[in-house]
């Protein structure tokens, strides 16, 4: 009974994880293609009121993958995802195509 409850709760971890993932790459993708491409993007107060709200919902989808995949045993693909959102910290990172080309989906 154990074995299979430790493995019905990995298989929902590892999607729960996937499905938040997914949510914060496209909410990144969204970001980038709203705020990254203006030479000028916080010419108003308006625009940097929206720019910070859409920064932080990013960062606070960044931060949710990372605790739930923080819960699961430690392996390649957790330590992957952990460098790569772990360089999210500043704005240039978050607005730079790299940042999603790194993440981007298989």
């Amino acid at each position: 009974m154990r074995e299979r409850d430790l493995r019905d709760w990995k298989q929902r971890t590892w999607a729960d994880i996937y499905f938040k993932g997914d949510e914060a790459y496209d909410a990144l993708d969204a970001f980038q293609e709203q705020h990254g491409d203006s030479p000028t993007p916080l010419q108003t107060y308006d625009e940097l009121v929206s720019f910070t709200k859409d920064r932080n919902d990013v960062m606070n989808l960044l931060r949710r993958v990372n605790s739930m995949a923080a819960l699961f045993p430690q392996n390649a693909v957790m330590n992957e995802l952990f460098a790569i959102t772990g360089g999210m910290k500043e704005n240039p990172q978050l607005l730079s195509p790299k940042t999603s080309k790194s993440c981007s989906r298989p």
